[in-house]
């Protein structure tokens, strides 16, 4: 273009030509357009390159410019710029409404479609499709080729923040060179609208406030700022939460209608004191028999007013149970306080440990409880040295505890444990075969024992008897009880008995199917080989009482087997009982240790 060989030719002379040349990038021409058509079709406010009075605050327009590139090519951004201050200051057009124009969608034309040349050939070079911007995202920027000229179309409307009788300047940031600047100058049909405030917001210590204001007039917006001019923009609204006041303040609000913004206007923000109430902390009490405390609201300035949960309205209130208790306070300046108090009177845990009386059966134990006031995170303390709530005493004597409830409560019980009896004991039971399937069954060694109860275990047979004699009618194995009582207790055992039925046990089959030996046997060795035609199932080691000593299987087909006594037997005679395919065999084992 003719300006780029004039600022060539001026750099030349002033001797600052040199081989590099940084591209230079200029706005060449604009026009101002109606937002009724598309990139192409859309009709013209004015001529190229000629200003415009924007008298609709809410019209939306469109802004065609074209670029040139000069001595290489240039990048070109996304976004047109205006300034109101002549073009000391620039402020991006974007999707903000807090700018004085802002970027719009449009029914016409889509971000982002292609430009065609409609400002002419005047300015030379190649020219290169632009785009049309009408929204932030995605970005358009673009490269002006070298020599080459671009044209850019942007959508735009004025926001709340737009001034009326300003000139307003519209440039690409990407130029460095300034050739034309787009004018718009605004003198809108508008009527000014009222604004009316209250002198004043006030509220109780720290925190925000509402602020409100009204207009005469609908369609219009509140503008709140933290100073009556620039300052930070709090809301746009008649009623805008305020940040956060810790001392006093002062905002200012402007009215705005259609391009027509009334003068800023103050509202003070006054943050007054809030009185204070301490009813102290939450309070724990033990005791059986509650006394009556005193609840001090005060002290407080004159002119104070209380009110407690119960409605009554005295500085100080008596209480003797427990409870929740609050107490509201409004101090001078109307500004309330709250406080609440919970007050437990906490009965002790309660301990009886001769609940159950306090007796003991010598022989037997005796459980004493320190009941449940230690648990969920109490504790017991015994002076036997048990820290749980039930402990198990053997022995007369003096037993004490004391139990602290959760809550720090504590209480105490002793108990003097005396002898009540003796509980019978007995070293055992004896079945003794006295032949066939009778046994004698007797207790070992009893020691005060009052009664006798038998139960032989076939269902059948019962007795009373001390020492009774009992024949069973069958074979089969029987679990013989014998319960014994005392003056004060009972106690249990019992004894297994076996009675097995005869099968191949005549001295000839024996002595032709197998072969035991040592026998007598003296170091628990025993060996046993099928001489004949059977095979072994299993083997059972029982004594003369029929009692089950030992058991070993036996695998089919095996001839010989070693067998190892058990090491606790003593000297004496044993039955291993054999069971075969063919049947049961007895042989008699005698041990000598």
């Amino acid at each position: 273009m003719k300006n780029s060989f004039i600022l060539l030719f001026l750099m030349l002379l002033n001797g600052i030509a040199s081989a590099t040349i940084t591209p230079i990038l200029e706005q060449s021409k604009y026009r101002w357009r109606n937002n009724n058509g598309n990139e192409a079709t859309a009709t013209w406010k004015a001529a190229e390159n000629t200003p415009i009075t924007l008298t609709d605050a809410n019209e939306t327009l469109r802004l065609r410019t074209e670029y040139y590139s000069s001595f290489g090519s240039s990048s070109l951004g996304h976004f047109i710029a205006y300034s109101k201050d002549g073009g000391t200051t620039w402020r991006a057009v974007n999707e903000s409404d807090t700018n004085d124009f802002k970027l719009t969608a449009s029914t016409v034309v889509s971000h982002g479609d292609l430009t065609t040349n409609q400002l002419g050939t005047s300015s030379g070079g190649t020219y290169a499709a632009g785009r049309v911007i009408s929204q932030d995202n995605p970005s358009m920027a673009m490269t002006v080729g070298a020599e080459g000229r671009m044209e850019m179309e942007w959508v735009i409307k004025p926001t709340l923040f737009v001034q009326n009788n300003t000139t307003y300047l519209f440039e690409s940031r990407s130029v460095n060179a300034t050739y034309m600047q787009a004018v718009l100058n605004t003198n809108f049909n508008c009527s000014m609208p009222v604004l009316t405030l209250p002198p004043s917001i006030e509220r109780c210590g720290n925190g925000t406030v509402t602020l409100t204001g009204n207009l005469n007039t609908s369609g219009g917006a509140i503008i709140w700022r933290s100073a009556a001019t620039g300052g930070t923009l709090l809301g746009i609204g008649n009623s805008v939460l305020s940040p956060m006041y810790t001392a006093n303040s002062t905002v200012y609000a402007k009215g705005t209608k259609d391009g027509c913004t009334t003068g800023s206007q103050a509202v003070n923000i006054v943050i007054k004191s809030n009185p204070v109430v301490n009813l102290g902390n939450d309070l724990d009490t033990c005791t059986f028999a509650a006394q009556p405390m005193t609840l001090d609201a005060g002290p407080q300035p004159a002119g104070t007013s209380f009110i407690w949960e119960d409605n009554s309205t005295t500085a100080q209130r008596l209480v003797n149970q427990s409870g929740n208790y609050s107490v509201r306070i409004t101090g001078p300046n109307g500004c309330q306080a709250e406080d609440t108090i919970k007050i437990t009177m906490r009965e002790k845990p309660e301990v009886d440990l001769d609940k159950n009386d306090n007796s003991l059966c010598i022989g037997h134990s005796k459980v004493l409880d320190a009941g449940p006031g230690g648990q969920n995170g109490g504790s017991y303390y015994w002076n036997t040295g048990d820290q749980s709530q039930l402990i198990t005493v053997h022995n007369p004597g003096t037993y004490i505890v004391q139990v602290a409830a959760s809550n720090n409560c504590i209480n105490s019980d002793t108990i003097e444990i005396v002898a009540g009896g003796y509980a019978p004991e007995m070293e055992g039971v004896l079945a003794i075969a006295q032949g066939g399937s009778t046994f004698k069954f007797a207790a070992v060694d009893p020691e005060h024992v009052l009664s006798y109860n038998w139960d032989f275990g076939d269902g059948t047979g019962f007795s009373t008897d001390p020492a009774p004699a009992y024949t069973y009618n069958g074979n089969g194995i029987f679990n013989a009880r014998l319960k014994v009582s005392s003056s004060c207790a009972d106690t249990w055992d019992s004894i297994q008995v076996n009675i097995i039925g005869v099968g191949i046990n005549d001295p000839d089959a024996n002595s032709r199917l197998f072969n035991v030996y040592p026998n007598p046997n003296r170091d628990g060795q025993l060996h046993i080989e099928v001489i004949g035609n059977a095979h072994i199932e299993n083997m059972v080691l029982v004594n003369l009482s029929g009692q089950e000593l030992g058991h070993f299987e036996g695998n089919k087909g095996q001839s010989k087997y070693n067998i190892s006594l058990p090491a606790t037997l003593s000297n004496g005679f044993y039955h291993l009982l054999i069971k075969t395919d063919k049947g049961m065999v007895v042989k008699k084992i005698n041990l000598l240790r």
